[in-house]
């Protein structure tokens, strides 16, 4: 097993160097009047503890000086490292032209190798240096790297350690490194308080622009702005471009639904830094969660007012309201709902749409820290007192609205066709059109009334509701609109932007519209870009945000796309590289930003693969990592390595010793001790007896027969591995026209010679879709040591062989209480599919190596629920890091 270099903390070394900024200026209002008593407080950007405070005098006036204790040549350095070539490599950025030395030392302060020593000039250089030298030395220890220059130094340290764990991952110590954007210049922020106003923030203050005056407006404040491409920040007498890179935060740790909000303080705090150190400005939240949440980011950005996480906040659009699976209204239909459960548990009605603006409140009254909200089912409650609406960059209302509300809405208020509201209106619009304007127009008046405030305003949508006529879409997904371009915000400054969840696979036309195939970028053809473009271009004179996209990392492709960037079924590798070409597809189509979804994977997420076959109540008790939607985040939680000592059966075979089993929270493991030495010409079949020893089929496809009667089977050779289903069980097809097969029951049921199927999705139910129909989920990633993945499910040794088989691709429908799909009474649109199962009875396996034939009592585990599942703790993807390295070539400020 290869050896992998992880990468820790940098440590700050400053020589002092003795110097002052000099600023001084006026504070007046909107009318000219000078403020009194106004304090100021400057900082420099780079070192937010070089700050210097003052007040103004009776004329508004005011002037003071910024000491600089230090003047590094260093501005920052940092080394990450190629995990297959044995290579380091190296960033760091001068503030002048210095000599520059680099060493290795160990923990000691013994220098191991100097190794590197030059002359560098101004700026930002790179550099690698192999240490595949220093491979047998390096193993297992801790070790400085030092950079030293004329008056500064910075020193890395690093970790170099190997592991044996089935499903590899290796763990960064994380650096507090810099992006290339806050050293370009070296500039500075001032902050005004005082009686009367909003705090008032200016960033990018340039050294040479000692004189600062601000005009305060004291009736309300505008913080951010739309202009006519990027959302922009107030920087006193203007507004500067603030380019967004942002990121969902979902609430659904595991074993949890998203209504309940269980991060804890603590793990907001950490994922907080965590975003920071990514690079990340800002973070966008569905809807409401519980005070601690609210009371962590306050404390972490008045802990980093140079580099705060603005928040881009929403509030839900219920989806359980009467018609919503129906005749949809969107301005009559009712939901039920309980006001305090600690009061009366008994139900109340209310129109959607008063409810859906009471819920849009709570969320303005909760970022002012303003809020006392009682327990209800589903929504976040407790007292709000954290004011985070200093760094409020606006607000996205709703979800995204599906054809048949917008489709109904219009149809049963054909008269309803314009708004006259107090700060937007719309004299041209559809039912639906007008309906999501007043929702806006009673937000952003709701702020200015009761907080002098108004924010940037979205509603969001997605490609199925875009203004534009797509020629390969037909169905009815795309038979509708709505567009708020037309919006009039005359009185709403802060404005309206356009708000998009934009993936790369979907709808059908993403990938098959030939406009949008002839798109190219750094990667080749992309239908992704094209869409991009042609979006923006229905949007000129306003922002366009991509508020969600990005790829999964699962095992599973639940969608192809033409533009390779599918839905699933990559590795973290290829989910990061795709990340980052959608981050240059968003700015270079001209958008003001993207914000990537998502933060942590959430496994509550369902995906029509698994509709029939997995139960929605207890799918978070477990992860699916064949499910694309489980998948999407930078984070994800992984279980502590297989225990294969628990059970084992030794055998007096010639070639297999013995056979191990072993499970936890993503799957089934079997690990082979060998005898003899797997050869290139060898092939190893495993059958799995998942349930019931009297059902299942007794010959395998290799035509040996089993005494453990199997429904599945594995075989395997040192270039390719394959899971097989008996016809019985296989699930191909399952809630689709057509199906099932003949001999496809959904069930296990007693054959001898009745065959096997290679596993496999159809995963569109257009065979002739564009860019292909079905998956094969039966083939399996043998283990390449010199590129090892969490996605491996084989790994290949001199003389083992483990096996990783994740519980949906075994028909397990609820593993933790040992539940397999077993579907008696099938209906095809009956919905009570994913009910139908019995508890299994323990797997069983069998091995085949050419004439030997090992098999195994049956493999048992004990049950578990939400409150006692096994173990888990975070762990950052691959992705992460690809995407922490791209972020810093997007500055969040854009000077046009």
């Amino acid at each position: 097993m290869r050896s992998f270099l992880l990468i820790a903390s940098i440590i700050f070394l400053f020589s002092p160097y003795g110097k002052a900024q000099n600023f001084n200026g006026t504070i007046l209002d909107q009318y000219g009047s000078p403020i009194i008593n106004a304090s100021v407080t400057i900082y420099n950007n780079f070192n937010s503890s070089q700050k210097s405070r003052t007040s103004t005098d009776s004329n508004g006036a005011y002037s003071l000086s910024v000491a600089e204790n230090s003047n590094p040549d260093i501005l920052y350095a940092y080394a990450t490292s190629d995990q297959l070539s044995y290579k380091l490599n190296f960033s760091f950025a001068l503030k002048k032209e210095s000599k520059l030395d680099i060493t290795i030392y160990d923990l000691q302060g013994k220098e191991i190798e100097h190794i590197y020593s030059a002359t560098c000039p101004e700026g930002i250089q790179n550099f690698t240096w192999d240490y595949s030298h220093l491979n047998n030395y390096l193993n297992q220890r801790i070790f400085l790297i030092n950079f030293r220059s004329q008056n500064s130094g910075k020193t890395v340290k690093f970790a170099h350690f190997n592991t044996q764990r089935i499903d590899f991952y290796f763990e960064h110590l994380e650096t507090e490194d810099f992006n290339s954007s806050n050293v370009a210049n070296n500039t500075y922020t001032a902050v005004i308080e005082g009686e009367g106003f909003n705090t008032h923030t200016d960033r990018l203050i340039k050294p040479e622009d000692t004189e600062q005056n601000f005009i305060i407006n004291k009736e309300y404040y505008i913080p951010f702005k739309c202009g006519k491409k990027y959302i922009e920040q107030y920087e006193g007498d203007t507004y500067t471009p603030f380019y967004i890179k942002g990121i969902n935060l979902g609430a659904a740790i595991p074993g949890t639904s998203p209504a309940e909000m269980a991060p804890s303080s603590e793990q907001y705090a950490m994922w907080f830094s965590m975003m920071k150190q990514a690079g990340y400005n800002l973070i966008r939240v569905y809807t409401l969660h519980y005070p601690r949440f609210y009371q962590e980011l306050k404390k972490f950005n008045e802990a980093n007012p140079e580099s705060p996480l603005y928040l881009m906040h929403g509030a839900w659009l219920d989806e359980e309201y009467e018609g919503f699976d129906g005749q949809a209204n969107l301005f009559t239909s009712e939901i039920k709902f309980v006001r305090d459960v600690n009061i009366s548990t008994e139900f109340e009605t209310a129109p959607i749409s008063e409810y859906f603006d009471n819920r849009i409140k709570e969320v303005i009254d909760v970022v002012h820290g303003n809020a006392t909200l009682p327990e209800r089912w589903g929504w976040a409650s407790g007292k709000y007192t954290a004011d985070v609406s200093p760094w409020i960059l606006g607000y996205i209302m709703g979800r995204e609205i599906y054809a048949n509300e917008v489709y109904y809405t219009n149809l049963l208020n054909p008269d309803i066709n314009s708004y006259e509201g107090e700060v937007f209106s719309l004299l041209h619009g559809t039912a639906s059109e007008v309906w999501a304007t007043e929702r806006l127009d009673k937000a952003m008046t709701y702020e200015k009334d009761e907080y002098m405030q108004q924010h940037p305003i979205s509603f969001s949508s997605w490609p199925t509701l875009d203004p534009i006529e797509h020629p390969t879409e037909h169905g009815p997904e795309d038979m509708v609109d709505i567009d708020l371009d037309k919006i009039d915000e005359t009185h709403a400054p802060a404005g309206y932007f356009a708000s998009y969840h934009v993936y790369p696979y979907f709808p059908d036309f993403m990938s098959c519209d030939p406009s949008y195939t002839d798109y190219t970028d750094y990667m080749g053809s992309n239908s992704y870009l094209g869409y991009l473009n042609d979006l923006k271009s229905q949007y000129t004179n306003r922002p366009l945000i991509i508020s969600e996209y990005g790829v999964s990392s699962s095992w599973g492709t639940s969608r192809f796309s033409s533009n390779g960037m599918h839905h699933g079924g990559l590795t973290e590798q290829e989910q990061g590289n795709y990340i980052v070409r959608m981050m240059h597809n968003i700015k270079d189509s001209g958008c003001g930003g993207g914000i990537l979804f998502s933060w942590i994977d959430e496994w509550f997420k369902f995906v029509w693969i698994f509709g029939e076959t997995t139960h929605p109540s207890t799918r978070n008790r477990w992860h699916n990592i064949y499910n694309a939607e489980q998948n999407y985040g930078l984070i994800t939680f992984i279980p502590e390595e297989a225990d294969f000592s628990q059970f084992g059966y030794s055998s007096n075979d010639e070639k297999i010793d013995q056979i191990r089993v072993s499970s936890d929270i993503e799957g089934l493991y079997v690990k082979l001790k060998l005898k003899a030495k797997f050869e290139s010409n060898d092939t190893i079949w495993v059958a799995l007896d998942t349930y019931n020893k009297a059902k299942g089929e007794s010959i395998l496809p290799n035509n040996k027969r089993v005494r453990n009667r199997s429904e599945f089977c594995v075989s395997i050779t040192k270039a390719e591995a394959n899971l097989y289903v008996t016809k019985a069980y296989d699930m191909y097809g399952i809630g689709q026209e057509g199906f099932p097969a003949s001999g496809q029951y959904f069930r296990s049921i007693a054959t001898n010679g009745n065959g096997w199927n290679k596993v496999k999705w159809k995963n569109h139910r257009d065979i002739n879709y564009c860019a292909g129909s079905e998956f094969d989920a039966g083939y399996l990633r043998i283990r390449d040591e010199n590129n090892p993945k969490r996605s491996d499910a084989i790994i290949i040794k001199r003389n083992e062989i483990i096996v990783k088989l994740p519980w949906a691709m075994i028909n397990f429908n609820d593993p933790s209480q040992l539940k397999v799909a077993h579907i008696t009474d099938y209906r095809l649109h009956g919905g009570t599919n994913y009910n139908q199962t019995v508890e299994s009875d323990g797997v069983a396996v069998t091995a085949f190596w050419g004439d030997c034939h090992v098999s195994t009592p049956r493999y048992l585990w004990d049950k578990w629920d939400s409150y006692s599942m096994p173990p888990t703790k975070e762990y950052k993807k691959s992705s992460y890091y690809i995407v922490k390295e791209a972020l810093k070539n997007y500055p969040a400020y854009i000077k046009e």
